[in-house]
């Protein structure tokens, strides 16, 4: 499938009301480059807290209850920004989208940046319930 011009409905914003944003569906290099960056930037950070830093990680890990699963969450393994800058194909703010998103002063607060994450994702077939819909399973 094409993946170029295939745009979501308009989906309000919630708690803004006559806001809405439309989500881009995206193509496997642009959602693999977002995935990439979130983990080099995590691998800088790792980098930056030196062997002690990373030492007191393990021995920490070392000591916790191996029974646990542990259970991430998906938007967890995307950088968030650039995965805005990619999925929202237009919006309703007085503003324009690449500007703003690209811009480290201004952009979204969080919790709209959040939702807007999550909803690329659902739309791209990223999370788990989204997947299923869209499988059939």
């Amino acid at each position: 499938m094409l993946v170029r011009n295939l745009i979501s409905e308009k989906i309000d914003i919630p708690g803004e009301p006559e806001q809405w944003m439309q989500f881009r569906r995206l193509n496997s290099r642009r959602i693999a480059a977002c995935s990439d960056k979130k983990q080099m930037d995590s691998m800088q950070r790792m980098k930056q807290l030196g062997k002690e830093g990373l030492e007191l990680i393990r021995d920490a890990a070392a000591g916790r209850d191996k029974t646990t699963v542990s259970t991430s969450d998906p938007i967890d393994s995307y950088d968030r920004d650039l995965l805005l800058q990619a999925g929202i194909a237009a919006w309703s703010y007085d503003a324009d989208i690449k500007m703003e998103l690209a811009s480290e002063d201004d952009g979204l607060d969080a919790k709209t940046s959040e939702w807007a994450a999550r909803e690329i994702l659902r739309f791209n077939g990223l999370l788990p319930e989204a997947a299923e819909a869209i499988s059939g399973n």
